[in-house]
């Protein structure tokens, strides 16, 4: 009978009996099955559901991590006097008007089936069961049946692929002599049904739990089956000769006692109870003998591994490799914790850290063009080793995703792990360039963006919505009343222009009748070595121009801030450019050193090949100098200083520290 038939049947009864819940105000105590396997490809079904039973040893196999049975089909037949199969494999009529083409045990499985075909073609169950538990009992004038089973059933016409799906059963069905209440309890549960009349059937009360949609079996991990229940003696029931043996949890075929519950009723009971004296049992009956079916699944099964990131960041010189994995905490292995390594092509093997509580994580370095495809994570600890493949992909950080409602515009910004080969950055919207676009006429943005990456990485945020205001060129700092030391650095800040390309910074120490320039920069900071003064009466200027040059705006700090005499330097020292440094031809770039002692002028020089030919740039007075940058294209530049006294004699040379470039 497939499940629609048992639909049909059952539905009738629905309302009855969920009005009798209600009135009885009590439910099944939930148990829970700890997970299941693979679809087996050749009927659509898990191949194994698995309870949190622990040390279950059967024969020489002990199940030390939960009791696994797979989908009860074998044909095995039961080696007792009674005969029968060791599964609950019932036969089915054929419907041809219903597309159901039957089922007979003894013939070969065909499935999926062809329900339109005429007759039906097909031969498979359209129930069938990972485990099952049947008592009955005739006693007191109370006729009982309890009914509990893991079932495969289809979901709308049998034996037809994508439509399998799995629940856990309860069914409870009494003859009561006596009208009253009554209380059962069976190895999952109990239940209390009042007010219940005298007849045949007067409880039938049936509970299925984990149908969800067509493929989803994990719906019955959270039904008051678990764990399984098996023979409390002669455990397990062999069936076959080695090597080709099978594993049962009992003989269907043979009434048993049973061990399993979770609450240690390994029992059916019937009870009839006095609800005007707190309860009071009026009447008892019951058995312990189950009839049980289940074939254990005695394939070792990996334990759980999760890769749960396998990313790279890189640039020229080198790549780093980070993994991220968790598992159990011991392997399928009794008393062997996991152990996990890493490995892929060109990279040495390396075992992971852990933290003992299941978390795992590595990192290798490798050079930039020898990173592999995938990557292998492998649990040495089981048997046999478990191996996750995945992904390297690398890693992609949002630095802004927000929403102008004025504007209708969506920034983002985004960044990737690869500075080699810089993949591609895109979201729904279109790709990023440079990093970063702004979306218009967005007129209801999301509340997440995801930036994907082309190289497998990627990151979501979410949106953060604000009127941005137009920019407007601002000093920020010195903005006035800080007080600067002479010598010292200091990062001077101001807020972008729209439309700016470049700031020219200028400074006072006369309340502005008259500037001295510090840099002609593209950003909005720039550090400044603090030159001597003793004034109380300092400014900064900034002015903007756009790509053409032309003047945009200017800005000067808000108040007067001071500069403190530092202690003057007693030796020659290059401070700008002194390496690193990317200057554009054309451009001007304030050139700073430190003064030696008695120094009275100073010839300044430039190189383009490392240092092998000098070219003469000023001489000069001061301690900086704005250089008009020349033309040139060559990042192998150095400035040379040379310091004289007041008599023309040498005093000190000295060059930047590390080359700095020049671009046309």
């Amino acid at each position: 009978m497939h499940l629609k038939t048992v639909w049909k049947k059952s539905h009738a009864l629905f309302w009855s009996i969920l009005l009798l819940l209600l009135l009885t105000g009590t439910g099944p105590a939930f148990a829970a099955l700890k997970d299941f396997g693979p679809i087996n490809p050749d009927n659509g079904y898990p191949v194994w559901y698995r309870d949190f039973s622990s040390n279950v040893s059967a024969a020489e196999i002990n199940f030390f991590q939960g009791l696994p049975l797979q989908l009860c089909d074998s044909k095995a037949l039961s080696p007792s006097p009674a005969g029968g199969f060791m599964c609950n494999l019932l036969p089915e009529d054929s419907d041809p008007a219903a597309g159901v083409p039957g089922f007979v045990p003894e013939n070969p499985t065909v499935f999926p089936a062809d329900p339109f075909a005429d007759p039906p073609v097909g031969n498979f169950p359209g129930e069938s069961f990972w485990w099952s538990a049947d008592a009955l009992f005739t006693s007191g004038g109370i006729d009982a049946s309890l009914t509990l089973g893991l079932e495969a059933a289809f979901a709308g016409t049998p034996l037809v692929n994508g439509t399998q799906i799995s629940f856990g059963r309860v069914r409870i069905r009494i003859d009561t002599p006596i009208a009253g209440d009554y209380r059962v309890t069976h190895p999952y549960g109990v239940q209390v049904f009042r007010n219940v009349p005298a007849g045949t059937r007067t409880i039938n009360f049936t509970d299925d739990i984990g149908i969800g949609g067509q493929g989803d079996f994990s719906g019955a991990l959270a039904s008051a089956i678990g764990p399984f229940l098996r023979w409390d003696t002669e455990f397990p029931v062999v069936v076959g000769l080695p090597p080709n043996e099978e594993y049962f949890v009992g003989d269907p075929n043979v009434e048993h006692t049973v061990t399993g519950s979770p609450f240690g009723t390994n029992f059916f009971r019937v009870e009839r109870i006095d609800p005007g004296n707190n309860d009071a049992v009026l009447q008892a009956e019951q058995t312990d003998l189950f009839s049980i079916t289940g074939k254990i699944y005695t394939t070792p099964i990996s334990s759980a591994l999760k890769v749960e990131r396998a990313s790279y960041s890189r640039d020229n010189t080198q790549a780093l490799i980070a993994v991220f994995a968790s598992a159990s905490v011991d392997s399928n292995v009794p008393g062997t914790p996991s152990s996990l390594e890493v490995s892929g092509a060109n990279l040495p093997t390396t075992t992971m850290t852990t933290d003992g509580a299941g978390n795992f994580f590595s990192h290798l370095l490798t050079p930039p063009n020898s990173l592999p495809g995938t990557l292998f994570v492998t649990n040495t600890s089981d048997n046999p080793p478990t191996v996750v493949e995945v992904s390297l992909v690398d890693e992609v950080a949002i630095t802004e995703a927000s929403y102008d409602p004025t504007t209708e515009a969506l920034t983002v910004k985004a960044t990737s792990s690869d500075q080699l080969v810089l993949p591609m950055l895109t979201t729904s919207f279109g790709d990023l360039t440079g990093g970063q676009a702004s979306f218009t006429n967005v007129l209801a943005p999301p509340a997440k963006v995801t930036v994907s990456s082309s190289a497998g990485g990627d990151d979501s945020e979410m949106v953060t919505v604000s009127i941005i205001p137009p920019e407007i060129l601002a000093v920020v700092s010195p903005n006035g009343n800080e007080t600067l030391t002479g010598g010292d650095v200091f990062q001077v800040q101001w807020s972008s222009h729209a439309g700016a390309t470049r700031y020219l910074v200028r400074y006072s120490i006369n309340g502005g009748a008259s500037w001295l320039p510090i840099a002609n920069v593209e950003g909005t900071s720039f550090d400044w070595t603090v030159p001597s003064a003793d004034s109380a009466n300092c400014l900064i200027r900034v002015t903007a121009y756009d790509a053409g040059g032309a003047w945009l705006a200017n800005d000067v700090s808000d108040n007067p801030f001071t500069i403190a005499p530092g202690t003057p330097p007693s030796v020659l020292a290059v401070v700008s450019p002194n390496g690193n440094e990317a200057l554009t031809s054309g451009a001007t770039h304030l050139i700073q050193w430190s003064a030696p002692a008695g120094a009275a002028s100073y010839l300044l020089r430039y190189s383009v090949n490392g240092g092998a030919n000098w070219l003469p740039i000023v001489s000069t007075t001061g301690t900086s100098y704005l250089w008009t940058v020349p033309a040139a294209n060559s990042s192998n530049c150095l400035l040379r200083i040379t310091a004289y006294d007041a008599g023309g004699s040498w005093l000190a040379n000295d060059v930047s520290n590390a080359p700095f470039g020049i671009t046309p």
